[in-house]
């Protein structure tokens, strides 16, 4: 719950609640409230903009200038806290969290260059 494991309790009628206000889908086509989402792809935006940075800092100044740009990053999303944390107790920290910047850069743009095919795809049928 929320990046925490939750401990397993045996429970005859678990039960969860869900509320979506906006959705996107993997063809580009989207569902509900967009105003509602405006912000959370602001907020994206500003994640992978700091990933990014993450990453320059890493590949122009190497481990120290990476270490120094993470210790300080912005947490938007809990993204950057979740990387961290992942790796905090990990003799290998600035490998484990250089690779998860990696992958999760490489999984954005996967995400985008997906919405940006199906965006076309769907252009090119009207």
């Amino acid at each position: 719950m929320n990046g925490e494991a939750v401990p397993y309790q045996a429970d005859p009628h678990p039960a969860a609640e869900a509320h979506a206000e906006f959705v996107q889908f993997g063809d580009g086509s989207s569902w509900g409230n967009a105003d509602a989402a405006t912000n959370e792809f602001g907020l994206r935006q500003k994640t992978l903009a700091e990933l990014d940075l993450l990453e320059h800092f890493y590949e122009q100044g190497g481990e120290s200038a990476f270490l120094d740009e993470l210790a300080k990053a912005d947490d938007l999303f809990g993204v950057i806290y979740q990387l961290k944390r992942r790796c905090e107790n990990k003799a290998a920290y600035v490998n484990c969290t250089h690779e998860r910047v990696r992958q999760t850069l490489a999984t954005a743009r996967e995400h985008e260059a997906a919405l940006n095919a199906a965006a076309g795809m769907n252009n090119d049928q009207r």
